[in-house]
């Protein structure tokens, strides 16, 4: 496509964030709307026309627009030679960082230069989610993207499929219901990281089917859990368990409200075979576990889904994130060690790590911070949007 409607016209002085290669636009900024539909791509400039970029808008949001390209690249550039190219740069990167495995995030939105754009890729499928309108009507050519970035990498693929993203963060007019988009539909595909396998059950609702952006984190807990009771709270697929059960730990507790995660991850240990005997699989609320169960460990896992889609959601979250550390604080051992993560945009690690503290004056333990964590180098943070961080994690020392 290539954008030659009359362009969108910033306030002056606005363009200071485009000059500085920042991706979204808000409407605040906007001076003058030319006519087009939602999703289009047009042609950015400022008060005094000086090209900014190109980027897709729509009307009625206060995130009007999100930007594809600078003013350090052609006015004529078509979104879909762009579009080929960025996704096969994002694929380079990926196998550059030769990952043990073949479960790794391939685009990741606008650190790619990609808003709105997710890419996850299991073995031989991909499975990814738009949460932007612009992205979303140009669906063909980033299939067409895939496709070929696959293919000039030496990857095999045999199917892309999209899933919707979650409500709050989807833009109107993106998909509801998962699609097929290329190959033949499949509900589970297996996979290998760091030397273990893995059922990804495609057709669950959480993301695009695993957390991929954990990989280091179950790396250290497999490390770090022989001889010790580990408790994996929001289990999910049990990929920590799977993990901690094979660094030797003397006994693990997966805990999850979904009995599909529960059943899938049950599934993992069989898959790597290990013992389901020796372990625990809960499908409960993780909170009333925590008050109720009869139950102590040496190490606990910490990865909720996010409590906060926005600000208006802190409030809330942060009581939630509170009363779950402090459960937590009162089942481990002294001397034990709480993993803990969140992946709410809202929540940064200094308010995350003031929450742990709140927590631990109400536990009454003394608790040290030995490492912080972000997420995986796959879902890299570009320089110019800091916002791409949004894993927050520490390794807690309880005394």
């Amino acid at each position: 496509m290539n954008p030659k409607r009359s362009p969108i016209i910033l306030k002056a002085g606005r363009e200071k964030s485009l000059k500085h290669r920042h991706p979204l636009v808000f409407s605040g900024a906007i001076e003058t709307w030319p006519e087009f539909q939602d999703g289009d791509l047009l042609t950015v400039r400022s008060k005094g026309g000086d090209y900014q970029g190109c980027g897709y808008f729509r009307r009625n949001a206060s995130l009007a627009g999100r930007m594809l390209w600078f003013a350090d690249t052609s006015e004529t550039t078509e979104f879909t030679p762009w579009v080929k190219e960025a996704i096969h740069k994002a694929a380079v990167m990926r196998l550059r960082l030769s990952f043990e495995g073949n479960a790794w995030r391939m685009v990741h939105g606008e650190s790619d230069n990609l808003p709105g754009l997710t890419v996850d890729r299991y073995a031989t499928v991909l499975v990814m989610q738009i949460a932007s309108l612009g992205m979303e009507l140009q669906k063909k050519s980033i299939v067409d993207g895939l496709v070929h970035a696959m293919k000039e990498t030496g990857l095999e693929l045999t199917g892309i499929l999209q899933k919707p993203c979650p409500p709050a963060s989807a833009e109107p007019g993106t998909l509801t219901q998962a699609e097929w988009l290329y190959g033949n539909p499949i509900e589970s595909i297996k996979i290998n990281e760091n030397h273990l396998t893995f059922n990804v059950d495609l057709v669950a609702p959480q993301k695009t089917g695993f957390f991929l952006d954990q990989r280091e984190n179950r790396a250290l807990i497999r490390q770090m859990s022989r001889g010790k009771r580990v408790l994996n709270c929001f289990s999910f697929t049990g990929a920590f368990s799977v993990n901690a059960a094979s660094g030797g730990a003397t006994r693990v507790d997966s805990v999850d409200s979904s009995e599909r995660a529960i059943e899938n991850a049950s599934l993992n240990f069989r898959l790597n075979n290990l013992p389901e005997e020796a372990h625990g699989f809960h499908r409960a609320d993780v909170f009333e576990f925590l008050r109720s169960a009869k139950i102590e460990a040496d190490l606990i896992i910490l990865d909720p889904p996010a409590f906060a889609r926005s600000k208006r959601d802190l409030p809330q979250a942060m009581r939630g994130y509170r009363d779950i550390h402090r459960l937590a604080l009162q089942r481990i051992t002294p001397g034990g060690l709480l993993l803990t993560s969140s992946c709410s945009h809202p929540v940064d690690e200094a308010l995350l790590q003031k929450i742990i503290f709140q927590a631990s004056l109400e536990a009454r333990r003394n608790v040290k911070i030995i490492q912080k964590h972000r997420q995986g180098p796959d879902h890299p943070i570009s320089i110019y949007y800091p916002e791409g961080e949004y894993i927050k994690g520490f390794l807690l020392y309880v005394e």
